[in-house]
């Protein structure tokens, strides 16, 4: 679950026509950390409603065929600004590995919106932002949906979830202030925020021998520790705020537990997600006349790998064919390690 794409030289193929089918994440770094915290919000749909799903016209630059594959995050532009609150991924597409083929002259791919809500059902011409930007892909000017986005309705039942969104914290000085900057729009709702990352192994270093959470050659595997807020504001009772909160809690934490994957998409690796904590916040008590938070701390696992931009010369990748040497040579003598003092 590294954050860069596979190296290599970009083609994966030939399309109609002869064209190159270039991989659309071709040398796309992903934010491993929001990436995570956008599968986490995956991971709850069921608790926020049906999600919104529609076409988006994409387009290959020209003379290619690009291949984007499923999961590829968009943010609508609302009101002149991209809006993080609702957030869009492709959907599965037609292609034996769930990827869409994009030509230069156009292609309708559909997204589906992250998680549920009416509040994702966009009309037709909306602006669409992909976050993070293919290259290969014409991004100006921005592509737009080309149907309306429909099918995106509320839960309508106690504990369901209104609003769902990725935040940086919900322990400023004033929850009210962060939940206005947080662009909840309507109540209950779900926060996701990031804690911290470090190694799998902990932050304690061997003094000799490699660390456990080593796998390989410049990747390492790390825990990223991440807390989910609900908030509930309901004004009839303070037993049935209570009673609302909790009920969410226990619920988002049932989804999460254990889970590996979601949509098709890698959250937790080798183990699933960890829940580490369910507890209620504490905080000033003119805050909790309005509002309940109540708090999940969980850990999913990922790899880092690190970033290696150096060029070798095409001396330096040549390789000796020595399979069927010249017999004037002679025998090629394998000399091993051992009769070579290397002190």
């Amino acid at each position: 679950m590294s954050g860069t794409s596979p190296a290599g030289t970009g083609a994966a193929g030939v399309g109609a026509g002869g064209a190159a089918i270039v991989d659309a994440r071709m040398g796309v770094r992903d934010i491993q950390t929001i990436l995570l915290a956008r599968r986490l919000l995956a991971v709850i749909q069921p608790c926020t409603g049906d999600r919104a799903s529609g076409p988006v016209k994409l387009f290959a630059r020209s003379g290619t065929v690009v291949r984007v594959p499923r999961g590829c995050y968009a943010l609508p532009i609302l009101s002149t600004r991209a809006t993080p609150s609702l957030l869009f991924k492709t959907a599965e597409g037609p292609e034996e590995d769930e990827s869409w083929l994009v030509a230069d002259s156009g292609t309708d791919v559909t997204f589906i919106s992250n998680v549920g809500g009416k509040r994702h059902n966009l009309p037709i011409g909306t602006q669409i932002l992909l976050d993070p930007r293919l290259p290969a892909l014409v991004s100006s000017p921005l592509p737009v949906t080309a149907a309306p986005f429909t099918g995106g309705a509320d839960l309508l039942a106690f504990g369901a979830i209104n609003d769902a969104v990725i935040y940086e914290t919900m322990q400023g000085p004033s929850i009210e202030l962060d939940l206005q900057r947080s662009d909840i729009g309507r109540f209950p709702a779900l926060v996701v925020t990031w804690i911290e990352t470090q190694p799998a192994d902990g932050t304690t270093i061997p003094r000799v021998g490699p660390r456990a959470n080593r796998l390989g050659t410049r990747k390492s595997l790390y825990t990223y520790d991440y807390q989910i807020s609900i908030i509930s504001e309901r004004g009839d009772t303070d037993h049935a705020r209570r009673h609302e909160g909790l009920a969410m809690a226990d619920t988002v934490a049932d989804f999460v537990i254990d889970r590996k994957a979601v949509d098709g998409e890698c959250l937790s690796s080798p183990s699933g997600v960890q829940v580490r904590n369910i507890f209620r916040e504490i905080g000033p008590q003119e805050v909790y006349k309005k509002f309940y938070v109540y708090s999940i701390l969980v850990s999913a696992m990922g790899v880092r790998q690190m970033i290696d931009e150096r060029v070798f010369s095409e001396w330096l990748l040549a390789v000796l064919a020595a399979d069927k040497p010249d017999a004037a040579l002679g025998p090629i003598r394998v000399v091993d390690d051992n009769e070579i003092d290397m002190s």
